[in-house]
């Protein structure tokens, strides 16, 4: 499951399915690795298949926050996006952690959007980057500083070990435009 998680991330939808499908193997009454196989589906455009997966999910377990986004998901390509919403309402924002709040937000978003209800859609959008966005804090960035002079103290700072190649032979930095070359040759 964890490993499906991960190539999903990486856009690796064909590998991540077959994941899932292990892992349903492994644990039939899985519901996340079944909700994860729907969304894995929907990114490779097999959406039959998705809401055949989906459906016997949504009947047993609609209070699960990744089968409702699954659906949320889905739901945009099959025209049901009013119920796709009203199942996501029904999920209490504050009993859900901060990802599920993000991901509930972004989701109903974009089916807010879809449906042409764009005011709506951009409160979504809005409370979802919010959520996500820690805010800045004067005293953790005081505080950073403070742990960053003191690792990089003279003193420190001193005892570090030295390069040992004393030549003064040219060094050529070759790449291409935007590739680092400009940084490498200010830190060298």
């Amino acid at each position: 499951y964890h490993f499906g998680t991960c190539l999903q991330q990486q856009g690796r939808f064909g590998e991540a399915l077959q994941q899932f499908s292990e892992a349903i193997k492994l644990r039939s009454d899985y519901p996340e690795a079944s909700a994860c196989q729907v969304t894995a589906l929907e990114r490779l455009g097999r959406f039959t298949e998705a809401s055949a997966i989906l459906e016997p999910l949504l009947a047993a377990h609609k209070d699960n926050v990744l089968i409702a986004l699954a659906f949320g998901v889905l739901a945009r390509h099959l025209n049901q996006c009013e119920q796709a919403l009203a199942l996501l309402e029904t999920l209490d924002p504050d009993g859900l952690d901060k990802w599920g709040r993000i991901q509930r937000n972004f989701v109903m978003g974009d089916l807010y959007d879809d449906i042409g209800k764009h005011d709506k859609a951009f409160e979504y959008y809005r409370a979802a980057n919010t959520e996500d966005h820690p805010g800045y804090s004067v005293k953790q960035t005081e505080h950073l500083f403070s742990s960053l002079q003191g690792a990089y103290s003279p003193d420190k700072y001193a005892t570090r070990a030295r390069a040992s190649n004393r030549s003064e032979l040219p060094v050529f930095i070759v790449g291409m435009p935007r590739s680092g070359t400009t940084l490498l040759e200010q830190i060298l």
